[in-house]
């Protein structure tokens, strides 16, 4: 490599190359467990001591394809080996523990019949179909800019505006804040957006207020007073509509969230009863240590 023009990007591989093959990954400080089958090997992550992740990797003749991976990842989730792990963990602030390698390999795993096992995995891909449209639609919700794309985008924030009252040059994001007062001429609502003190811009309808809130804030930086007035916005009619998606969107995550949770909570019998063969004694024992811890 001496003398070659690119010979900073010669390396040698270190651990890169244990990242390839399809693993269960796990954050290492956590207050509850996080494991994730990776079974494409997609994801590269950093760690060491009680920060970033650790990756399991499971041997072929106990993991052949994803499915085997969602299974042990089901185990390792469940409620009888996380109170398995907080007693073998070290414990740290806010009831943080470790998930370090010294406190993963003794985890008791085990392999049903294949009827019970595919029953387990049914309830998982169940679960982690629901889990990935709940993460796309968090995505989308994050930010309002991510509806844009979607919704023609053919007036400014001063077209779609009542009143404007800018005199600055620029307004910096701290003193953002939505307010509302009534019109006392005509006893009307008039929603307003609060660059700082008698600054403001107001607007007829709540919904296109909070669009425009949080379109300015997401921002994350000093806007001048005409890019704020000559910002691209859909219509006052696109406005609402997106933001009813919005609102819908946090329904539906909710409505997805309640069907993880009861679905978890079937997932957790199965291991608990038929995987381990626990008692009702048992799970009462289980369910009143992890209450606290």
């Amino acid at each position: 490599m001496w003398g070659e023009d690119d010979w900073y990007g010669y390396i040698y591989p270190k651990n890169l190359v244990k990242f390839d093959p399809k693993k269960i990954i796990v954050g290492v400080l956590r207050q509850e467990p996080s494991f994730v089958p990776d079974a494409d090997g997609e994801y590269y992550f950093v760690g060491g001591g009680t920060a970033g992740g650790y990756g399991l990797h499971v041997r072929q003749e106990y993991a052949d394809d994803e499915e085997d991976l969602l299974y042990y990842a089901s185990i390792l989730n469940s409620r009888v080996l996380e109170y398995y792990h907080k007693h073998i963990s070290f414990i740290f602030n806010s009831k943080y523990y470790s998930y370090g390698q010294t406190f993963l390999e003794p985890h008791p795993l085990t392999v049903p019949e294949e009827e019970l096992k595919e029953d387990i995995i049914s309830i998982a891909e169940s679960i982690k179909e629901r889990n990935d449209i709940i993460s796309e639609l968090a995505y989308k919700m994050s930010d309002v800019q991510n509806y844009l794309p979607e919704y023609e985008q053919n007036r400014s924030i001063l077209d779609i505006a009542s009143s404007i009252e800018l005199d600055d040059d620029d307004y910096r994001q701290d003193p953002i804040r939505t307010d509302e007062k009534m019109d006392v001429e005509t006893a009307e609502h008039v929603y307003q957006l609060v660059m700082k003190r008698g600054h403001y811009i107001d607007f007829d309808s709540e919904d296109v207020r909070d669009f425009v809130y949080q379109l300015l804030t997401a921002q994350n930086r000093r806007l001048t007073r005409m890019e704020i007035l000559n910002m691209s916005v859909p219509s006052k009619e696109g406005i609402q509509r997106l933001m009813s998606e919005h609102k819908d969107n946090i329904d539906r995550i909710e409505g997805l969230e309640r069907e993880s949770m009861a679905e978890q909570a079937e997932l957790d019998e199965i291991i608990l009863e038929d995987v381990y063969g626990l008692s009702q004694e048992d799970k009462q024992i289980i369910d009143e240590y992890l209450d606290v811890w």
